[in-house]
């Protein structure tokens, strides 16, 4: 014989005396379960188990945009070996280069998506890899700001105008929603401007905004309040010419947005001889012969807490006209 036919009959040989050995039966299949792999331990074989990922979460549960995102990882060796963790980051489906335990989150924007798979091993065997997947919410918009204008001055009559700074990390679009208050009860809601006709001096105003981007809505911030202060009367009149007897009388009308009383008068500039009166407001003069031409005349009038308005005009004096004398009667003959 040929030494290869030789080879293969002894063993042949050494087969068939190992399979009688074991009883005629066939040698013990791998089980089934997590990667084993055989390892020296005391001088005789152990199989080697792979670890086991217990659970896998992805904090914070609803990540927004630009927010990092983390995972948590429990895992365990049934040999008591050290764990190691390999974390393989998807963003949309692609894989990225973030190999640790955090994605960065300013790769993320709303509506994304954020996988991880995990793998453990111990450095003989890799267990079952395990995944978790987060989407990125909305990020809500920031209120910095309230502030009223204008702030100095303002008295009964003039608008308030709500001047606010908001942004949104999304870009969305913005709603605001203000709350006007006077003297801490609710008076409008809806507009940025409010009207302060009808209140007095002292009345106290503030406004309380939220703003919305259509999914969450800031906290709501107040502005600093602002009172009213005291309004000047106002004059309603307008005096008429010197009447035809030559005498002048003019009634002056006033009125007091915050409803002060009572209303003074004072003559600031007038020719000599008028007269206002300081209660009712009625100024009278009787020019004299020689105070033909024009005079100008300023009035004031003020309320109790120092606010005032004053009114200037000009009247004019015409000179008389001359009388022509009658012609004697002897002439006329």
């Amino acid at each position: 014989m040929r030494g290869g036919e030789l080879h293969r009959i002894a063993a042949a040989m050494l087969a068939a005396t190992a399979l009688a050995a074991c009883g005629g039966e066939e040698p013990t299949r791998t089980p089934s379960g997590p990667p084993m792999s055989a390892r020296p331990a005391g001088g005789k074989d152990r199989v080697n188990q792979a670890p086991v990922i217990e659970t896998l979460e992805l904090r914070p549960a609803r990540p927004r945009a630009a927010e990092p995102v983390r995972a948590v990882v429990r895992a365990q060796d049934p040999d008591h070996d050290p764990v190691h963790l390999e974390f393989r980051w998807e963003h949309n489906g692609r894989p990225v280069e973030a190999s640790g335990p955090e994605f960065p989150g300013n790769r993320s924007r709303r509506g994304d998506a954020v996988r991880v798979t995990v793998v453990a091993g111990d450095g003989e065997a890799k267990g079952e890899p395990r995944s978790a997947e987060v989407r990125i919410g909305n990020q809500g918009p920031a209120l910095r700001s309230v502030v009223l204008r204008p702030r100095l001055n303002v008295v009964a009559g003039i608008p308030i105008s709500a001047g606010v700074e908001a942004d949104d990390p999304d870009g969305d679009h913005l709603r605001f929603d203000y709350v006007w208050y006077v003297n801490d009860r609710e008076a409008a809601r809806g507009q940025a401007t409010f009207s302060t006709a009808g209140l007095r001096r002292g009345d106290s105003v503030f406004v309380e905004v939220v703003v919305s981007d259509g999914s969450e809505d800031s906290r709501p911030v107040r502005s600093a309040p602002l009172e009213l202060t005291n309004a000047a009367p106002v004059i309603r009149s307008a005096p008429q010419g010197i009447g035809p007897g030559g005498g002048f009388r003019y009634a002056v009308q006033a009125e007091d947005p915050d409803g002060d009383r009572p209303l003074r008068f004072r003559l600031l500039e007038g020719p000599r001889g008028m007269a206002l009166d300081p209660a009712t407001g009625v100024l009278v003069w009787q020019p004299a012969s020689h105070q033909t031409g024009r005079h100008t005349v300023e009035l004031a009038v003020e309320d109790p807490h120092g606010g005032g308005t004053a009114q200037r005009f000009e009247l004019v004096v015409q000179a008389p006209e001359p009388t022509t004398a009658a012609p004697p009667a002897a002439l006329r003959d």
